[in-house]
């Protein structure tokens, strides 16, 4: 059983300290692993209440900006053909796979019940 990071808002917090820790140091971010936590970001934004869910987006979005790299992950094809599969998060997080995962929970949370979370 691998606990979600929202269940609790003491995890949430905890783990949001430790990706802001990784942002302020940036020489030590890997693109693979980068794109791995961002895309877990997006799944617990997926199924957490909204108040986590934008911390979460929140979070990804300082993830982007510490490393520009994993924004690969924001596009799909470049045929206009169908999206890579999209294959659940790696138990190695510094795969690098990773860069080349789409991140599909967006168009979903595009269509959020909550504006704050449809607007982040």
């Amino acid at each position: 059983y691998e606990p979600e990071l929202h269940e609790t808002p003491k995890q949430l917090a905890l783990a949001l300290d430790c990706l802001e820790h990784l942002c302020k140091h940036r020489s030590t971010l890997l693109a693979p692993r980068v794109a791995s936590f961002v895309l877990r970001l997006f799944d617990g934004a997926m199924t957490a209440p909204h108040g986590h869910a934008v911390a979460l987006l929140c979070a990804a979005s300082r993830l982007f900006v510490a490393c520009p790299r994993v924004s690969s992950i924001l596009q799909g094809s470049e045929d206009g053909g169908a999206p890579p599969l999209c294959i659940r998060a790696a138990a190695d997080p510094d795969t690098p796979e990773s860069l080349h995962r789409v991140a599909w929970q967006l168009v979903a949370l595009q269509q959020h019940y909550h504006p704050a979370v449809v607007e982040v």
